[in-house]
């Protein structure tokens, strides 16, 4: 009788959990499928790693969460990192043309750099890095459009 009781109560639990992988997906479908900025596994891997279990899952939580690891992943200067911490403040408070026009500014900063390393024919060390921001910051423009 107690297994029956636990199992009646879990079980809302259980199918909320079952639709985070969806709305994970559909989500990253919308903003990755036919970009050339961002690919859908890369925007699930982004968003699955920081929700876990979070059952408000809508575009403003998806756009933060990708502003927000744009934030984390940044390691430039503090005019720039004090620029994307603006621009998760904004997100959060759903101001989201002033933090998508942050991020843009984020996103083509990660650009040029790896392109001055071109033009100089020398091999960036931060490639992985600017990679990183780049594509987190066209997710989070993504996301925050469909906010």
């Amino acid at each position: 009788m107690i297994v029956v009781v636990v199992l009646l109560l879990l079980f809302p639990v259980a199918l909320v959990l079952s639709q985070l992988p969806q709305a994970i997906l559909a989500a990253c479908k919308t903003v990755g499928g036919g970009s050339t900025y961002v690919g859908i596994e890369f925007c699930e891997d982004a968003i699955s790693f920081v929700t876990g279990t979070r059952v408000d899952l809508d575009y403003h939580l998806f756009g933060s969460i990708a502003v927000g690891l744009l934030a984390d992943n940044t390691t430039s200067t503090k005019t720039k990192i004090n620029s994307l911490l603006k621009a998760e403040d904004k997100a959060a408070a759903k101001k989201f043309g002033d933090a998508t026009a942050i991020v843009e500014k984020a996103a083509a900063a990660a650009k040029e750099c790896e392109d001055g390393f071109g033009k100089s024919n020398v091999t960036s060390p931060l490639t992985a890095e600017d990679g990183n921001a780049f594509e987190l910051a066209k997710l989070g423009v993504g996301l925050l459009r469909f906010a």
